[in-house]
């Protein structure tokens, strides 16, 4: 993970991270009587918040360059200040210049910030958003879950770097279609045919949802197989 580029948010920093992202308060701003002809008041102290928010991002982007320094890492901290309708914009535009997107379980706190930051990701950009980890986690193990669709279909081409580097893969597939006379291949059979030519070592079982959700489903599944990323 030495030479990747990464676009990382989170409250803590590891030596490869390379990019941080941190959006400002939104204005905080009354209205008084009934809009359109309210009469609007911003808070008399907001100039005073606005330096002092300032002065932290300032100082917490200099810790994570102290971190890259000593480790003796190339990287590059950007400091994203933006209001947060501006947020999904400003993080797309930095995505498509990078790897990976890691996102640290601490932002999940900031819910809309956390939205605007992974929609600008998964749906402005060409790289992977990666949740739950830090650069360098283990992927030896890897649970794929497989539907045929066009979203299954990006999500492993995104993953391929990784996928690549996996010591095994489970390509698995919920309540398939049972096989039809003229169907020539199984469910998931195609992609690990795929995955083999890259050098992937990989096996596809067929699971049934018992009723489940299919997102529990998956994360039970891996769980199972002590998957290091699904």
């Amino acid at each position: 993970m030495q030479n990747a580029t990464v676009l990382f948010h989170a409250s803590e920093a590891t030596p490869d991270d390379e990019v941080l992202h941190t959006a400002v308060p939104t204005q905080p701003m009354n209205a008084y009587g009934a809009l359109p002809y309210a009469s609007i008041a911003i808070a008399a102290d907001w100039p005073e918040q606005l330096r002092a928010r300032k002065a932290e991002i300032t100082a917490r982007a200099q810790s994570f360059e102290a971190v890259l320094s000593a480790a003796s890492v190339s990287g590059d901290v950007r400091v994203l200040w933006c209001v947060d309708a501006d947020i999904q914009s400003h993080v797309a535009q930095s995505a498509r210049v990078a790897d990976y997107a890691f996102f640290a379980p601490s932002l999940r706190d900031a819910r809309e910030i956390f939205r605007e930051m992974l929609h600008g990701v998964l749906f402005r950009s060409p790289i992977p958003a990666i949740l739950n980890a830090t650069p360098g986690f283990q992927r030896d193990t890897i649970f794929l879950a497989w539907d045929d669709s066009p979203a299954a279909a990006r999500a492993v081409h995104a993953a391929l770097p990784l996928l690549k580097e996996a010591r095994q893969i489970t390509i698995g597939c919920f309540d398939p279609p049972a096989t039809v006379e003229g169907r020539k291949t199984a469910p998931g059979s195609a992609l690990a045919t795929w995955l083999s030519h890259h050098g992937c070592t990989v096996t596809v079982a067929p699971y049934p949802s018992g009723g489940a959700e299919i997102g529990q489903a998956i994360l039970d599944r891996a769980t199972e197989l002590g998957a290091d990323l699904v």
